[in-house]
């Protein structure tokens, strides 16, 4: 198991207007929507999908889509094609999912996607069923992709589920692998890109220098660390465009374990609540984590509320 005593704190104050009786102390927060029930979210539709690898950096991404052209610009990507459906984006959004290049022994279920919805947004559950021990699969590499149409304005979370099915029944589980709280570090974090006012709310691995700085571009005047991708990776953490300041991310280490030989990565998107004081501009809240791993890496996102009135 995954040994975290502190908690992980990220903190992106934007630009530090946030009216907040604990000014200069950790920021109080509430359970994710405790007075907000959430219930199963229907309507979803799965609009482009497919297998193939692509050309390019073959790395593990959710990205929200938000409007015509970026959707369109997705398509043309994946699909090399302009057949992009009809999509109502003011009332509808796009979570395109990309697995990242990996061999056939991982297959997603892109029939059953289990979201429960709230006045927040949709939680979508995306689960890989695994070929374990003693199974056989074809020796061919992929990269599994969908396009998943949902019915909401807000934001849309993704959490990641697996199943293994060991075909060896006397198959026993490796021993876990050790973490320590100090190797998960932030090596860049801000409030605004340059591409801020039409950003996407993302996560994405990065497992080579090269990809690393083509998406520091995207962002102002960050020196390039040394990196040694054959010992770490690189997660990029970006809420998109935000109306107000008040908004930031935390990585949960409590919630952070290592399971299976994977390590569940646990963000939360902290939200001000309505006693908060904010400020009317827009920001663009983002990090850059350092993760000791090397090994499959799944995404566990939620919100929680920030509490200024305490």
């Amino acid at each position: 198991m995954l040994d975290i005593r502190l908690g992980l704190l990220v903190v992106v104050f934007c630009g530090c207007l946030i009216g907040c009786s604990n000014r200069g102390h950790e920021p109080q927060v509430k359970n994710s929507q405790p007075e907000d029930v959430k219930q199963p979210a229907e309507g979803m539709e799965v609009i482009h999908q497919g297998d193939e690898y692509i050309s390019g950096y073959g790395e593990k991404k959710f990205q929200v889509i938000s409007s015509k052209e970026q959707y369109q610009a997705a398509l043309r990507f994946y699909q090399n094609s302009d057949a992009a459906r009809s999509v109502d984006f003011s009332t509808h959004k796009i979570l395109l999912v990309d697995m990242g290049a990996r061999s056939a022994q991982q297959e997603l279920d892109s029939e059953n996607i289990p979201a429960v919805m709230d006045s927040y947004g949709v939680t979508v559950t995306l689960i890989d069923n695994i070929a374990g021990a003693g199974c056989v699969w074809p020796e061919i590499a992929v990269q599994p992709y969908i396009f998943l149409l949902v019915p909401t304005t807000q934001d849309i979370l993704v959490r990641e589920e697996w199943r293994i099915n060991h075909c060896d029944k006397d198959y026993q589980s490796p021993q876990p692998k050790s973490f320590a709280v100090q190797d998960i570090e932030i090596i860049e974090q801000g409030n605004y890109s340059y591409a801020y006012e039409n950003a996407v709310k993302q996560v994405q691995l990065i497992s080579s220098l090269e990809h690393y700085q083509q998406l520091l571009l995207n962002y102002p005047n960050f020196t390039v660390p040394q990196l040694d991708f054959s010992l770490y990776r690189v997660l990029l953490v970006d809420m998109g465009m935000r109306a107000t300041t008040g908004y930031f991310i935390k990585l949960d280490a409590d919630k952070t374990v290592e399971k299976n030989g994977r390590l569940i990565l646990s963000l939360v998107y902290i939200f001000p609540d309505d006693n908060c004081v904010t400020g009317q501009a827009l920001t663009n809240p983002f990090s850059f984590f350092k993760i000791p791993v090397t090994d499959e890496v799944l995404i566990r996102e939620e919100i929680e509320l920030l509490d200024c009135a305490l």
